[in-house]
């Protein structure tokens, strides 16, 4: 017959189906999470300039080497949290991703763009989650002059040209570090053989 411990089975199991199906919910896994997007996966995953049906996007261009996108992270948390995916909230390392930061004319960091009514809007107002929440639904719209048509995708020779530019950069950053040091070094060399020549000479 039905025992009551296998009521108690049926319980648990019927328990952790409704678990599992509300963990599976849009939106209820991720909502406190920041998604992280690449020059691979942006287009693909906010379909910016094909309709942009995956949803309203807020896309932060940061640097690793940026203050004030680290000032701000835990800001840009929150917002995620609050939002909870009716916008989405992401990030996107901009030097490391010059493809779609060349596309959007990304200059500086940290650089905020809404990605909603098929246009993208960049955001100018302080960088705390409320006024960022407030922009991205509601407050984008008060000025339509600020609405721009979201650029086609980089060509395959614009690619390229971007991923040079990005290599020329950092060749150009590793060779101002190496004369950084080698100049820390002369200095030094050089302050020896000054203080050698006011004690009366410089020994072999």
């Amino acid at each position: 017959g039905f025992t009551s411990s296998s009521h108690a089975r049926s319980m648990r199991l019927i328990a952790r189906i409704a678990l599992l199906a509300l963990v599976c919910l849009p939106g209820f896994a991720n909502a406190a999470e920041v998604v992280t997007l690449t020059d691979a996966t942006f287009e693909h995953h906010t379909q910016a300039a094909t309709g942009q049906t995956s949803g309203v996007w807020l896309v932060r261009f940061k640097s690793e080497t940026c203050g004030h996108c680290a000032k701000m992270d835990p800001e840009w948390t929150r917002l995620a949290e609050e939002m909870d995916n009716a916008v989405i909230v992401a990030d996107i390392d901009g030097p490391n991703n010059p493809i779609t930061t060349d596309r959007f004319n990304v200059r500086g960091f940290p650089t905020v763009l809404l990605f909603r009514d098929r246009k993208v809007f960049q955001y100018g107002g302080e960088r705390t989650a409320d006024a960022m929440a407030e922009f991205a639904t509601a407050t984008y719209a008060d000025d339509p002059t600020r609405a721009r048509d979201v650029p086609p995708e980089l060509t395959p020779v614009q690619r390229v040209f971007s991923e040079t530019t990005k290599s020329l950069a950092l060749l150009i950053i590793d060779w101002y570090d190496a004369a950084d040091r080698w100049m820390a070094t002369a200095r030094k060399d050089f302050a020896g053989v000054a203080a050698g020549f006011r004690k009366g000479g410089v020994s072999e």
